[in-house]
């Protein structure tokens, strides 16, 4: 799911090097909107993460179109990390364990091998860690994210935000790995 949330920002990307701004703000909102119809006519609903995506692609997109600004729509996925970040954060230590939650929600949708391993008590132990680890590494993409929003060209600002979320989240899990085997 994280993938398809950022296909916005990539159409965004692509279509505003070779048009307008407003020409790529649009094109993202089209995007999202698609990304809520796929995600409702396949999964069968829309996850909470898909919609906080597709309300801050609007907003932003919004405020962007309205300043012509392409920095506010840039930060767009900076605020998601952060808001990520901190709600795995905060609900990891009320002892809710959204990730793991999360693959026990969707494991129909997993191989039997890789539910078996999810089932495994060292993997649900590494899950339970990540809320934290993970949450503490959407964080500082989240930062990383907003810098590269002011400082970077487009296509860098697109790797840090798109590529870096991926990094950032496997850090997260290498150290709740480390944690949770200790």
């Amino acid at each position: 799911m994280i993938f398809i949330v950022l296909i916005p920002l990539i159409i965004f990307a692509i279509v505003e090097s070779l048009g307008s701004i407003k020409t790529a703000l649009i094109a993202a909102m089209v995007a999202a909107l698609a990304e809520a119809l796929f995600s409702y006519f396949y999964f069968g609903d829309i996850d909470s993460f898909s919609l906080a995506s597709i309300f801050l692609v609007f907003l932003m997109g919004g405020l962007a179109y309205v300043k012509e600004s392409r920095r506010i729509f840039y930060l767009k996925p900076a605020i998601l990390s952060f808001a990520f970040g901190f709600f795995l954060l905060i609900s990891y230590f009320f002892n809710h364990h959204v990730l793991l939650d999360g693959m026990t929600k969707y494991s129909e949708f997993f191989p039997e091998e890789q539910r078996l391993l999810f089932a495994n008590e060292s993997m649900m132990k590494i899950l339970e860690m990540c809320g934290a680890t993970i949450g503490v590494s959407l964080i500082l993409h989240g930062f990383v994210t907003a810098v590269a929003a002011y400082k970077l060209s487009r296509w860098w600002w697109l790797t840090v935000a798109g590529v870096g979320v991926y990094f950032f989240m496997f850090i997260g899990i290498l150290i709740a790995s480390i944690f949770a085997v200790s």
